[in-house]
């Protein structure tokens, strides 16, 4: 669900002035995450009301009152974006062993950036053993594994006790397998995979799905994915937005070989992705930042077997198709 909303963006972003477009998405995220505009905020937002956001609203129907997100992670600053639109998303999450629905935004007080609340009679719980200390203070609110129970949750797979006794605790609370971070008040902010962390051969640990949630506004980039198990720093695969770099490209007088492979190669076409990997760069903590990246021609895909049918990574299938690129940014290769 969430890629359906990075199209819908990437839509916008094509049909409006980049300039005009640039500003509305600052004005809107702006907007979405200040409690109380005052009159010059409100101002702009209204100029960009009439110039993007009604136009943006007219194209999804004319009478949307909200959209709904789940089966992944959303970026906050999507998020915020359509909420500044007037077009807010009310992320949840579940999974199929709890019926789906673990805890959603409430219309009355929607968060971007959260999961919301659990739902009434879901209890959930978190088990912090699992986070380094490191991650732990770093985060806000309490971080570690989900577990959950309630009348929603499944007793368990059928036929598969091995698997059963896996995914839940001896007292019978379920594994969620997801790293959470629980606020004070009791909403849920997603973090990643527990399977899925990088854990750095300084021991520290990373979350590659935030980090790779930073790169969905980007203009130039159309697929990213985190590397660093083991290594010494994080890096990233990236698939160019051909279709921007081709435009840049003509605009600059840059000319550029037909051959996917090649453009991936042009030195002006890497320091091109390079402006926008810093600027991404300068939201993160240091920790976290893409220290070095290659471009790879190929789109992740379900039919070429490197994302799921629900769009998400498989993150071994790639590591695997690109372990040339991963090796060369680590110096691995011989």
């Amino acid at each position: 669900m969430p890629r359906v909303y990075e199209r819908i963006y990437d839509d916008m972003r094509s049909e409006a002035p980049g300039a005009v477009f640039s500003r509305a998405v600052a004005v809107a995220r702006e907007y979405a995450a200040t409690e109380d505009p005052g009159p010059v905020l409100r101002l702009r937002h209204a100029v960009y009301d009439r110039l993007v956001f009604s136009k943006v609203r007219e194209q999804m129907g004319g009478n949307v009152e909200a959209f709904i997100s789940g089966g992944g992670s959303l970026s906050r600053r999507l998020s915020q974006l359509f909420d500044g639109m007037g077009l807010p998303i009310y992320e949840g999450y579940g999974l199929t062993e709890t019926s789906p629905v673990v805890s959603v935004n409430p219309p009355e007080d929607s968060r971007p950036g959260t999961l919301g609340p659990p739902l009434v009679n879901v209890d959930v719980t978190l088990d912090g053993g699992v986070v380094d200390d490191e991650r732990q203070a770093a985060a806000d609110g309490e971080l570690g594994e989900l577990l959950v129970d309630g009348p929603n949750v499944s007793p368990g797979y059928w036929n598969r006790p091995g698997a059963t006794e896996e995914a839940f605790t001896d007292d019978g609370w379920f594994r969620s397998g997801d790293i959470i971070e629980r606020t004070d008040d009791g909403y849920l902010v997603y973090h990643d995979r527990l399977k899925q962390l990088i854990v750095l051969d300084t021991g520290k640990n990373i979350a590659p799905q935030p980090i790779e949630d930073e790169f969905a506004l980007s203009e130039r980039i159309h697929q990213a994915m985190v590397v660093g198990d083991d290594r010494k720093f994080i890096a990233a695969l990236f698939v160019p937005d051909f279709e921007a770099v081709r435009a840049w490209a003509r605009a600059e007088g840059v000319d550029l070989p037909d051959d996917r492979e090649a453009v991936c190669r042009d030195s002006s076409v890497v320091e091109f992705i390079r402006a926008d990997v810093e600027a991404v760069n300068d939201t993160l903590p240091k920790s976290e930042r893409v220290t070095e990246f290659r471009l790879v021609p190929e789109e992740w895909t379900p039919d070429n077997d490197l994302m799921t049918p629900s769009m998400k990574i498989k993150r071994r299938k790639v590591e695997e198709r690109f372990a040339a690129e991963i090796s060369d940014i680590y110096g691995e290769g011989g």
